[in-house]
């Protein structure tokens, strides 16, 4: 399939509902999925046992309505006459619940979501059953030591804010929480007032529309959505660095950074995109660069994510235990590489070859873009095409890069993790480990 036949087009429904549609004139399935703009963030500053419902709840959404005799099994028998699957995620500002058929059954699919999207009572016994699971689901991710990390980085570094909330919850909320809460949780954040439709794959597009029309567009909804606290970036004046150290087994050395960011509605939100790729896109990253192929660390990861507010950079590397501070210094120094760095216009081009690559071979996927442009919608504040997003990247000067990267990397103000066969390694951040190149 050539990526040029792949069309893509934003609608309304009568009720104000965006939706978009993204047309696969070759593919034999078609996507469906709704995000809403609720998550972790919406937990925050409610009673502790808040924390972790929005996750929670996405465990319920393909249960149906017992009381209408849509039982458990009988939506998993109507996804199974679509030749389809569901699936779900939940982040801290969005969740997103999609299906994937056989395309020649899209109005079926279109019918089974209408039937999900009216709501019912939550049966105890499915409650209780999914307490146990996502409990499970905590305590799978505390057994694993980079999803720990990472988790951890994201909330010391947002401590204090609407962000800080971790999505999976902890033991204690996910005990407590009530059927009750869940339902009242469910009816503040869950309409169409505080949703977006996305619809991927082969289809005739107005007939679709006509019958997601027919079936949504005349749902009522409210005059403003739910809203969560946002976070005023200010760029760092200085260094500082906040140390936590947690005492889980590990044969490695887990040494972590995390630093805040401009948001996905700032107006360095194209360079920082540039930044953070070069910083994490694969084998040509300058994490993998800088730290792996020197035999510095046994693995490194970085990860960026965009808020609508603030983003995040978060380098995660495993080191042997001997080379705990050599691991620490080439970290730090790779970050001043990538504030230093001599960066021309080859290079920028470059590095947006390379998201372009990526982005195209993905695209393929429509799942993959369906969750893609669930965030983006949410973050940036509208649905943005491949060819939008790479002319806002192919935009960005050198002058504008360089602007945005000393505004995260000037001063390092954030957070540092340790974890593992640390022993008595204590990180200093010195002028001369700091101000370096790796050798």
């Amino acid at each position: 399939m050539e990526n040029s036949q792949i069309t893509q087009e934003v609608r309304e429904l009568s009720n104000g509902t965006p939706v978009l549609f993204m047309n696969y004139p070759e593919s034999k399935s078609v996507s469906i999925g709704v995000s809403f703009n609720v998550g972790g963030r919406n937990e925050w500053q409610r009673e502790a046992s808040y924390n972790g419902i929005s996750h929670f709840l996405e465990h319920q959404f393909f249960k149906g309505d017992e009381s209408r005799g849509l039982t458990p099994d009988r939506v998993h028998e109507m996804i199974d006459d679509l030749g389809g699957i569901t699936n779900a995620f939940t982040y801290k500002q969005v969740t997103c619940y999609f299906t994937k058929s056989l395309a020649t059954e899209v109005d079926q699919a279109i019918d089974l979501w209408s039937e999900l999207m009216n709501y019912g009572k939550i049966s105890q016994k499915e409650f209780d059953n999914e307490s146990f699971v996502v409990r499970q689901e905590f305590r799978r991710g505390e057994d694993n030591p980079i999803q720990f990390l990472f988790r951890k980085l994201s909330t010391h570094l947002h401590e204090g804010t609407s962000l800080e909330m971790d999505v999976i919850g902890n033991e204690d909320s996910l005990e407590t929480v009530t059927l009750e809460q869940m339902e009242q949780y469910r009816e503040e954040h869950y309409d169409l007032s505080n949703a977006a439709i996305m619809i991927l794959g082969n289809f005739d597009k107005d007939h679709v529309f006509q019958e997601l029309d027919q079936k949504f567009g005349k749902k009522p909804v409210r005059d403003n959505k739910p809203e969560y606290d946002l976070v005023q970036y200010t760029p760092p004046q200085e260094t500082n660095l906040n140390l936590f150290r947690y005492d889980k087994p590990s044969p490695l050395a887990l040494l972590g950074v995390g630093l805040k960011t401009p948001g996905a509605q700032s107006d360095d939100y194209a360079a920082l995109e540039i930044l953070s790729s070069y910083l994490s896109l694969g084998k040509s990253s300058l994490v993998q660069e800088k730290l792996v192929r020197t035999g510095i660390t046994a693995f490194a990861f970085c990860t960026g994510n965009s808020f609508e507010d603030v983003g995040e950079i978060l380098v995660l590397v495993g080191a042997p235990p001997p080379m705990v501070e050599k691991a620490h210094q080439g970290m730090m120094q790779m970050l001043y590489e990538a504030l230093t760095m001599e960066v021309d216009e080859d290079l920028l081009n470059e590095i947006c070859d390379q998201i372009e690559f990526d982005r195209r071979r993905t695209r393929e996927e429509p799942i993959q873009v369906l969750l893609d442009q669930a965030f983006g919608y949410w973050d940036a504040g509208k649905f943005m095409s491949l060819e939008e997003y790479m002319g806002k990247l192919r935009a960005v000067t050198i002058e504008d890069f360089n602007a945005a990267r000393e505004k995260v990397l000037q001063h390092l103000d954030g957070v540092y993790l340790m974890m593992g066969s640390i022993g008595d390694f204590h990180p200093t951040f010195p002028n001369d480990t700091w101000l370096g190149k790796i050798e």
